[in-house]
């Protein structure tokens, strides 16, 4: 019944759990703490309860399942492999009440801690080295899992983890095994999905090194042997990122109100201030990088992405990510004391643009629609959020350009307004015309398909928006129509 601050999801799907658990493992009271679920199972992390904090299994994984589950088998069978981590215990588990009721059973197994990678990737000052090696490291461990007749129903970073200096399969899917080693052919298509789902979090240049080297590969052979090579390549040293990014659970996130006016260097653009933004504690905020700068901070989970990878073809999301959400933008990130601004030694993974675009054009849906997950605005709804989003101005424009503007005269001022905010909405996303739309309708893959064809096919980027939208209304008056015939 006592529950630990209320931490952030990793997807926005319903957790069929409470936050906190007592977990009693043969005789043992341990409190497990929520880390992580996807759609059938949940992830806790069993910490130690006095005089339990050195049992052999804290900080290890209790998972938990409805359904009976491969994944414990699999692992245990294959655990001195190094594709999967250990496997400590798996048996039925009773989900008890308060007063200890009995209310549902599941299947749990405890496993090794790992980083789950995309949180490692997330990190601003992560370096091309080591994020190349997470990489190269999940491409390796797919390739040697199926030597053991297994392959990913969803190769997406989140399902792998680091242990150690291991990169791991971490959710091993539902899958059926297959009796002898795919062909270069049959698993071309897992790694073309794990590659677009890859571009999120590296360069596009880096990117492709490693498509190439699966292209050049002409047998399974060869490329286990190419991507061996590569992991070789990369020192064990460029994992020492880990000690940051292993957290008890996911930080929460909310809106903090700012209050240090400190300029920032003359030699970096002025990052702007963003409405919704991690809690960072005490010891985090205190700490600045060069030029009087704070510190990059990495968000700890991007749900609202992992949801949009249900329906988000591998073309479209290397389109966006690709035209939109690299390149110089990529330099411009979460900083700790709630800004976003220049990063000079880091970059802003194209997940967490992705993630920040789909919450504030959200959050200011839901301020004019009845039910922002479908309402398309009309012009002048889309007009009136656009206003008030400007008028808030406080929560957006970097308080230096803000104290800036005490001395300028009414015209002046709204010059500086209408130009800040316009250079606000395209570094959220690379595009102002993508940022205006996603206020427009609901961010959804068939949605941002449009958005794609109307921006292929437009002349100006006037006519993109336009155009959008115009194609969006049109086809959802042709649903309704059909759906009331």
């Amino acid at each position: 019944m006592l529950q630990n601050a209320e931490q952030q999801r990793t997807h926005p799907r319903q957790l069929p759990l409470p936050d906190t658990l007592d977990a009693y493992v043969c005789g043992c009271h341990f409190r497990a703490q929520y880390r992580g679920h996807g759609v059938e199972k949940v992830a806790y992390l069993l910490e130690g309860v006095h005089p339990n904090d050195g049992h052999p299994l804290a900080g290890k994984v209790l998972k938990l399942c409805k359904e009976a589950d491969p994944e414990p088998k699999l692992f245990a069978k294959h655990g001195e492999s190094g594709v999967y981590p250990r496997i400590f215990a798996a048996a039925p588990v009773s989900e008890l009440d308060s007063v200890a009721r009995p209310v549902s059973q599941w299947n749990g197994w405890i496993t090794d801690l790992a980083v789950p990678l995309d949180q490692a990737l997330r990190q601003p000052e992560l370096s091309r080295e080591a994020a190349g090696r997470c990489i190269v490291g999940a491409v390796r461990c797919m390739l040697r899992a199926t030597k053991h007749g297994h392959s990913m129903d969803d190769p997406s970073p989140y399902n792998f983890g680091i242990v150690g200096s291991d990169v791991v399969i971490i959710d091993a899917g539902r899958r059926p095994p297959h009796e002898k080693e795919m062909s270069k052919s049959q698993f071309n298509k897992d790694l073309r999905k794990f590659f677009a789902r890859a571009g999120l979090y590296i360069e596009p240049q880096d990117l492709a090194t490693y498509r190439s080297a699966w292209q050049d590969a002409s047998t399974m052979a060869d490329a286990h042997a190419a991507f061996d090579s590569l992991w070789d390549s990369v020192a064990e040293a460029e994992f020492s990122f880990i000690s940051r990014a292993e957290q008890p659970a996911p930080a929460s996130v909310a809106a903090r109100p700012r209050t240090d006016l400190s300029s920032s260097s003359a030699e970096q653009p002025a990052p702007w201030h963003l409405a919704a933004c991690p809690h960072v504690d005490d010891a985090e905020s205190g700490r600045s990088s060069r030029a009087g700068q704070p510190a990059p901070w990495h968000l700890a989970a991007c749900p609202h992405v992992a949801a949009a990878f249900d329906e988000l073809s591998d073309e479209v999301l290397e389109w966006l990510t690709h035209n939109f959400l690299w390149d110089k933008l990529s330099r411009y990130g979460l900083l700790s004391d709630g800004t976003v601004g220049y990063l000079a030694d880091g970059h802003c993974a194209a997940e967490v643009k992705l993630e920040l675009l789909i919450r504030l054009t959200t959050a200011r849906r839901e301020k004019i629609c009845n039910d922002s997950r479908f309402d398309i605005l009309s012009d002048e709804e889309l007009g009136r959020a656009l206003n008030n989003w400007k008028d808030d101005y406080e929560q957006w424009m970097h308080p230096q350009t803000l104290r800036d503007s005490w001395t300028k005269k009414q015209q002046q001022w709204h010059q500086t307004l209408r130009r800040s905010f316009r250079t606000f909405l395209f570094h959220l996303a690379g595009s102002y015309e993508l940022t205006i739309f996603f206020l427009a309708v609901p961010f959804s893959g068939r949605n941002l398909e449009l958005f794609r064809s109307s921006w292929n096919s437009s002349v100006t980027r006037t006519d993109v928006l336009k155009k959008a939208k115009d194609a969006l209304r049109q086809a959802s008056g042709s649903i309704q129509d059909g759906q009331t015939t």
